[in-house]
């Protein structure tokens, strides 16, 4: 039998289900306070571990979303998770080939050529993110005009 890779989607996505868990509380925490231990002479693996750290970083608002988004994640089909997990390394694959196009023969370092894929995908996400709001303004747009055209041609009241 053949192992899977665990690829980065998916780590993201079992980091989301253990910060459901770590998140949630249980029905003792609810009711009952346990009394306070003395400091452990060595740190907590909770202490250390930086996706705690990122979870008790985040605000109150960021904590719901990131609850929200667990539950749907646990609520979709294995069919959309799958097609999910493709779309998701098609795209890595696409931005990591643009990304060795750009730098082409360039003799650079390891340190230089990762922070330029920091950058790039940094850059490429707030381009995306634009081109995405422009799209949808234009559509709103696009789409009332058309609806006043069909109305005409077909003499209904507009409203």
């Amino acid at each position: 039998m053949a192992r899977r890779e665990i690829t980065p989607f998916c780590s993201r996505l079992l980091f989301l289900a253990l910060l459901g868990v770590l998140l949630a509380p249980t029905r003792a925490q609810e009711t009952e306070k346990p009394p306070a231990l003395p400091a452990p002479s060595h740190p907590n693996r909770k202490e250390t571990d930086p996706l705690v750290q990122l979870v008790r970083s985040l605000t109150p608002e960021q904590k719901t979303r990131l609850i929200e988004s667990i539950k749907t994640w646990q609520e979709l089909t294995p069919e959309v998770k799958q097609a999910l997990r493709a779309r998701e390394t098609t795209l890595k694959k696409s931005i990591n080939d643009e990304i060795d196009a750009a730098i082409g023969g360039t003799e650079i370092s390891q340190e230089q050529k990762a922070l330029f894929e920091k950058r790039y995908k940094e850059e490429r996400r707030n381009l995306d993110q634009s081109l995405r709001a422009e799209l949808d303004t234009r559509r709103k747009a696009g789409l009332q005009d058309i609806i006043a055209k069909i109305k005409v041609e077909l003499s209904l009241p507009s409203n």
